[in-house]
């Protein structure tokens, strides 16, 4: 099977200063753009249409910006779990590059499915920090100092090379 990398989308959209997609283009091996819409995320009582459509809105120009480079943006309705199962039976993923989630328990214990999967199926997880923020922290002790690091680095300057590898039309039938 081919061997890929997959960026998964959370909350950040963006296409610079994008620590994820600057790996998939570092690795040199061919890599996967999804978002999911999960439903169990989506249908949550704190989740708002408006919310919702800018996300979509914002996917659709990210994938008009990526579309020069030939590097699709999946946007897939589907927990994060099915969809990693459904292309690690199409491709070998060797790393899913994501940010770390800072966002409620709903989204924590969808991370601790996706660490299980990973680990399960010999998947490499690498997660980026985002916005500054430490996940499970002990206490407070010096946090302010990392935090100012972490804002004070320089931005990622994301450059985007052709992508020559097509992967199966077939793949998310629905897209």
């Amino acid at each position: 099977m081919k061997e890929i990398n997959v960026v998964w989308l959370k909350r950040d959209l963006r296409l610079n200063d994008h620590a994820c997609l600057a790996a998939a283009e570092a690795s040199k091996l061919p890599y996967l753009i999804i978002y999911c819409f999960e439903p169990r995320l989506i249908n949550a009582p704190d989740v708002s249409e408006n919310h919702l459509n800018f996300i979509y809105l914002s996917l659709l120009e990210m994938q008009k910006k990526l579309e020069p480079f030939n590097r699709p943006l999946y946007i897939l309705h589907a927990s994060s779990v099915e969809a990693f199962a459904y292309i690690q039976k199409n491709y070998q993923i060797k790393n899913i590059f994501a940010h770390q989630e800072h966002g409620t328990t709903r989204t924590w214990k969808r991370d601790r499915q996706i660490i299980d999967f990973c680990w399960q199926e010999k998947i490499e997880l690498l997660e980026a920090e985002h916005s500054g923020i430490k996940r499970g922290i002990q206490n407070r002790d010096k946090w302010d100092k990392a935090w100012f690091s972490w804002h004070s680095a320089n931005i990622i300057r994301n450059s985007y090379s052709k992508g020559h590898f097509t992967f199966d039309q077939d793949l998310f039938p629905a897209v």
